[in-house]
Formats: structure tokens, sequence, C-alpha cells
């Protein structure tokens, strides 16, 4: 498995770095899923919401994007929100930790994946265009 972020997705990130929402911020991530790649395509800031709503807010955001939300990504997420990430309901979907440095955007996706307990698999990232990754 692994992640392609492309360009529009990537500039949105970027924005988030300039803008520097207070942390942990959180949101959702738009796009697909083809094989075993997960393609994000927008990212969908929630803003400062508690992590406990993370479940009930996808639910409401798949509504306005039918098969499109294909996970969350939180800036500098703490142990609670990663702690929410781990259950039946986001099983299989796509994690992405955001850290910046100034500016730049450094991406470390995970996927939430089952093996006797619910646990955060890393997996290997991809930018479109011009973009770098780790």
């Amino acid at each position: 498995m692994d992640v392609l972020i492309t360009r529009e997705a990537r500039l949105e990130i970027e924005a988030l770095g300039i803008v520097r929402p207070k942390t942990p911020g959180w949101g959702f991530l738009i796009g697909h899923k083809r094989g075993s790649r997960f393609f994000v395509e927008k990212i969908l800031a929630a803003g400062n919401a508690g992590p406990g709503t993370a479940a009930r807010r996808s639910r409401e955001i798949e509504r306005l994007w039918p098969g499109k939300v294909i996970g969350l990504f939180a800036i500098r997420p703490g142990a609670e929100l990663k702690r929410a990430l781990l259950g039946p309901f986001f099983y299989g979907k796509l994690f992405v930790e955001l850290r910046f440095a100034g500016n730049r955007p450094e991406a470390r996706p995970f996927v939430v994946d089952f093996e006797r307990k619910f646990r955060l698999t890393p997996i290997p990232l991809e930018l479109g265009a011009g973009g770098k990754g780790r």
C-alpha cells in the first residue's frame, strides 16, 4: 500500500503551513483508492474540534462526497486523536500526520490496520508534480 498526494492537495497542505492553525488541528482527506494506492485529491480542514467527533463528522462529510472520504490528517496529533482512529470505524482508512519546518510540510502516512489489535502502519508516500517526500 502507498499514497500519492496530488499537486492540488499538496498546495492545500502547504497553505496550512502558511496560515498555521492551532495544533492539534485535523481534517479530512478527500480522494479515492485504486488497487493498493490511496490518491489524496483534496484536504478539508476541520479545525480544532475534539478527536471524539471525528467519526460523527466523517459520516456527515461522507454525505457531501460519497465514497470519497479516504481518511484523516492531523497537524502534530496528540495521543488522544491517534487513539480515536484505532477502531473498526477507521479500519483501512488513511491517516496522514503533518508537521511543518518553517512553511515546509513533512507528511507521514499510515493506514489503520488490524493484527490482533488496531494499529497505525506506516506506508510509502509520493507527492505529485514537484513535491518532495520525507
